[in-house]
């Protein structure tokens, strides 16, 4: 009889999976397909980043405000591109990773980064299946990547966090197997999105207690930085610290950070969200330091939704939602708190708090206030817009805390280690 149930049981869920298999890869072609066709005719950021990346290779202090004029009409007029905001949010050693791509033609390198953008969707699915299922489930978190909102965004601008993330996974697996030079060389890589992958060091510095790494990064981005002080004749500090004052025209509404958060409450930013950003910093330290705490996935894991919540970041960022659905497909056995956890994931990645239009206003702290040109934080007025953003914040930051509090309440050895 026992036999026969199992053969029952065996049989429905095999119908189940027929079942489902289907309808989910029909969700997966249409998003593939759409995304791809939107990023033909889009791809606005990388065309930001690309104009930027030529004027600076051909010697111009793109982060001047005279010379971002010139670089716009040259956008316009020498490219044929749609007007658009070529705000220089970068620095040179992050620009310099473009240069290939600078020396093409723009519907050339529009493409080679939408197809090196795909190529890299399915290593990075392919490292988190190897690391944190053993190899398996790779085709649930390839269509769980680009089945969410994030990615298709991040394919349609031509952004460039899958870029860095998987670059920063790589680092990670190159390290666990004493390749510290290629380690580096691939952290230095992904240090192009600095506000996302630079706190998920803390991973390498703190929980791992490897720092060489890192040293070969930081070398690779200073000797490439001075390279530009000196073709450019301008201070390392101005190339780094300018850019930052330019962000502030890219910062808007709709984000999940503490800055976009209290932007939301208080209509500009404000000493608070900093302030919530050490405490988070901190934490995420000291759990890093705790002894038992063994599960390495989950760390992992924790330290790239952190990374989300300190600075401003735009909804392509969070397209690190794979991560923590990787985490959960380790898991054994489900309780309340796990379920409320894959809720706030399921928000954020297939829901979308920034679904209704939110108008443009400052959430960083280096707002170049002297331009009247720049968008004026509204007061914070309590409306369903205003609620629907900050409930998924809310959400997001409960994710994070239910993830912090089942690693640090984990006994020693009870969690399978990832090969990272």
């Amino acid at each position: 009889m026992d036999n026969v149930t199992a053969g029952k049981n065996g049989w429905q869920s095999r119908g189940i999976s027929h079942l489902l298999k289907w309808p989910l890869a029909a969700v997966f072609i249409f998003s593939l397909f759409t995304a791809v066709y939107s990023a033909l005719s889009v791809s606005t950021d990388l065309q930001d980043h690309w104009v930027n990346t030529k004027a600076l290779l051909s010697g111009s202090n793109i982060y001047d405000g005279a010379v971002y004029s010139q670089v716009s009409s040259m956008a316009a007029s020498q490219y044929g591109l749609p007007p658009y905001d070529v705000y220089p949010i970068y620095p040179p050693n992050c620009y310099f990773m473009l240069a290939p791509f600078a020396l093409m033609s723009w519907p050339v390198a529009k493409v080679s980064w939408l197809v090196l953008s795909l190529i890299l969707t399915f290593f990075l699915a392919k490292e988190l299946s190897n690391g944190f299922c053993s190899g398996k489930h790779f085709p649930l978190l390839l269509a769980a990547l680009v089945c969410s909102i994030p990615w298709r965004q991040h394919i349609l601008f031509g952004q460039n966090a899958i870029w860095s993330l998987y670059f920063f996974v790589l680092a990670a697996r190159l390290s666990g197997q004493n390749k510290t030079f290629l380690s580096g060389l691939a952290l230095a890589l992904a240090l192009f999105k600095y506000s996302l992958t630079g706190p998920m060091c803390l991973y390498f510095l703190v929980y791992k207690r490897v720092w060489k790494n890192f040293l070969v990064a930081v070398g690779l981005h200073g000797a490439v930085l001075g390279f530009f002080s000196f073709y450019l004749h301008q201070s390392i500090f101005y190339l780094l610290l300018t850019p930052l004052k330019w962000c502030g025209h890219k910062s808007g509404g709709g984000a999940y950070d503490f800055l976009g958060l209290w932007s939301q409450l208080g209509g500009k930013p404000a000493w608070i969200a900093y302030f919530f950003s050490v405490i988070a910093l901190m934490a995420l330290a000291w759990l890093m330091t705790k002894k038992g705490v063994a599960d390495e996935g989950g760390i992992f894991a924790l330290t790239a939704m952190v990374s989300t919540i300190l600075t401003y970041h735009s909804m392509n960022d969070y397209i690190i939602v794979v991560f923590p659905v990787a985490w959960a497909l380790t898991r054994e056995r489900w309780d309340k708190s796990l379920v409320l956890f894959c809720l706030g994931i399921f928000l954020v990645g297939y829901l979308r708090g920034h679904y209704f239009h939110f108008d443009w206003q400052p959430s960083h702290a280096f707002i170049n206030d002297d331009n009247p040109a720049s968008p004026q934080s509204p007061s914070f007025k309590l409306t369903f817009k205003s609620l629907y953003m900050i409930s998924y914040s809310l959400f997001w930051y409960l994710s994070i805390g239910i993830l912090g509090c089942k690693l640090a309440k984990s006994p020693e050895g009870s969690s399978r280690r990832v090969s990272l």
